[in-house]
């Protein structure tokens, strides 16, 4: 019989307690199982190729692919060659009711981004990078910039008129 054990990861795990978000650079050549967090998780995929089982959907990963994961998603990884992303944690008490009522549970979040999409935001991760590995990180910086990629992203998804801009599709 197969196990089939699900994994929990842990904030405390994977981000500094004292800013409440992780922001990181990685390559990841290696199967990670099936999954869930007590955190939301953004990855931004730079390049490589693999495939994400998100809540049952199977979904291929190439640059450009956007995955939001909420404390509700379970998901798993499977690189086809070295994944080339980056990867921003946050607690859900580092975000505003407002960005949380948009992230509520419904559709999987994830996007298929136009190049310009996908080198604005690396630019908006890359910044939350640099501040969350400085000594002190100014922590209303930090926000601001997290409010700046939710933004973004919620530039993406359909309107309640159905309407997307012609750049940007999600899955």
């Amino acid at each position: 019989m197969k196990n089939t054990s699900l994994d929990k990861m842990l904030s405390k795990d994977q981000i500094r307690k004292e800013v409440g978000i992780s922001a990181s650079e990685r390559f990841v050549d290696f199967f990670t199982p099936l999954h869930w967090h007590n955190f939301i998780e953004l990855e931004l995929i730079l390049s490589g190729e693999g495939e994400q089982i998100l809540n049952g959907q199977h979904l291929e990963l190439k640059r450009g692919c956007l995955s939001i994961l909420r404390l509700t998603d379970f998901h798993q990884v499977n690189p086809k060659c070295d994944l080339h992303l980056l990867n921003l944690m946050v607690e859900d008490s580092f975000l505003s009711e407002e960005i949380l009522g948009k992230l509520q549970a419904g559709d999987v979040l994830f996007f298929k981004l136009s190049e310009s999409e996908t080198a604005t935001l690396e630019k908006l991760f890359r910044l939350c990078m640099v501040e969350n590995k400085s000594l002190s990180p100014d922590l209303r910086y930090l926000k601001h910039l997290i409010i700046c990629v939710f933004l973004k992203i919620f530039k993406l998804t359909p309107r309640k008129n159905g309407n997307l801009s012609t750049e940007d599709r999600p899955i």
